[in-house]
């Protein structure tokens, strides 16, 4: 694996950690503000902060490796003309003539801990794609199960209730004794589950009610948004922001799926009897499918016996801030992704004082005109550009210890006897 990289993805992997709290935080305030609005809003809300959380450290990543210039270049020369520096090429962030291909990776806070880092968040992954995958297995067996014979007026209620709602795909109803609830399997043929004891112990309108909730996620397509919400918790699995937004994007895609489910009954007082008469038990292990008895089902009945009064002026406020939540972690994704130095500044100074080296020309005693055009001043390449350099300052691979390892200097190759301009 390549050395650089390991350091750029152990840099992000650390300050994921304060940008995910950033956006956490907005998060909250921006649900706060936004309460009594839709919960579709407030999910796609949810959602964008779980994207902005991924899309913030894959635009570090991407952003120092798009820095590094091509092998054997001298990207980003500074030349003296006129006692002045100009930078014949804008530079990322590296600096002229130092490294192994020509160019030097400044030092990234926390580099010595980068390997360490990548390694515990691989780990991380596999293990939370292995349970992942435990749960895909677990999910295949109950997708296929047999099922016993279902009433005429369930079969009814259902097919009055994909006409209702608007939904022209076959959907596969199983009655079993292995779900514990009523739940959700599959995207392109999605199999609803459920118990056999529910049929036998509620009413046929409370049943109606409760596969009203799941052909409200068959409609919106959650099944597919819940399993690509799964691998980005397994992604992010070390950041428990990550876990709080994922928390809040279940409880807002019930909440979303009550309402749909009764535009769908036309009754709100049936379908909260039919919530409280629901017995909650999730399968554990797995998160590939989605329970009836998703979230809290307390606040849930709540919500439809006393549903939260709109506020224009508090919702106007968090439209306003979940817009700039959203344009704000997309600029961080962007300038993680250029990671330029301002214009105005030359960036040989730039890089300079990044290394905490003072610039300032001309240099008294120094004859501009007998400097050879080849040298740079401050002399980053003492050699002139013919010479080649071997091993560069900052992180690399160590030739004897064959670990990575900070080099302090920069080893050049010359002939004997050849003149070092030094500053």
């Amino acid at each position: 694996m390549n050395a650089t990289f390991v350091d750029l993805a152990g840099a992000a992997l650390l300050h994921s950690l304060w940008q995910g709290a950033l956006i956490a935080g907005l998060l909250a305030l921006t649900l706060h503000l936004l309460r009594g609005v839709s919960p579709a809003v407030r999910y796609l809300v949810c959602w964008a902060a779980l994207v902005a959380m991924v899309a913030v450290p894959v635009g570090v990543v991407l952003g120092g490796r798009g820095g590094q210039g091509g092998p054997g270049g001298l990207d980003g020369v500074a030349e003296i003309q006129d006692g002045a520096v100009h930078e014949t090429v804008a530079p990322e962030f590296v600096l002229p003539g130092l490294g192994e291909t020509g160019q030097m990776v400044l030092p990234l806070p926390g580099a010595e801990f980068a390997p360490f880092l990548v390694v515990f968040w691989l780990v991380g992954v596999l293990f939370m794609l292995a349970r992942l995958g435990r749960g895909w297995w677990t999910v295949r067996q109950l997708r296929w199960l047999p099922g016993e014979a279902l009433g005429e007026e369930v079969l009814q209620a259902i097919n009055r209730l994909k006409n209702r709602m608007g939904i022209s795909r076959a959907v596969r109803l199983v009655a079993t004794d292995r779900a514990g609830e009523p739940m959700l399997i599959g995207w392109l043929k999605p199999v609803v589950l459920i118990p056999t004891a529910l049929l036998a112990g509620m009413p046929v309108a409370h049943v109606e009610a409760i596969l009203a909730h799941e052909l409200a996620h068959i409609r919106r397509h959650d099944y597919l948004f819940a399993v690509l919400q799964s691998l980005f918790e397994a992604v992010l699995f070390y950041h428990p922001a990550a876990w709080w937004i994922s928390g809040k994007i279940r409880e807002e895609r019930e909440r979303a799926c009550d309402d749909l489910a009764v535009e769908a009954i036309h009754s709100r007082a049936t379908y909260a009897r039919a919530l409280a008469g629901l017995e909650v038990q999730r399968l554990g292990g797995f998160q590939l499918a989605l329970p009836a008895g998703g979230g809290s089902l307390l606040s849930r009945i709540q919500r439809l016996v006393e549903p939260p009064a709109p506020d224009r002026l508090r919702s106007s406020a968090g439209a306003v801030l979940a817009v700039v939540m959203v344009v704000g972690c997309g600029g961080i994704a962007v300038a993680c992704m250029e990671n330029a130095p301002p214009a105005s500044v030359p960036a040989a100074a730039v890089r300079l004082e990044q290394l905490g080296v003072s610039l300032q020309l001309p240099v008294e005693g120094v004859n501009e005109a007998a400097v050879d055009p080849h040298i740079e001043v401050p002399s980053l390449h003492p050699l002139g550009d013919t010479t080649r350099v071997v091993s560069g300052f900052g992180m690399r691979f160590h030739p004897v210890l064959q670990i990575n390892r900070f080099h302090n200097g920069v080893d050049f190759v010359a002939e004997t006897g050849k003149p070092v301009y030094a500053t």
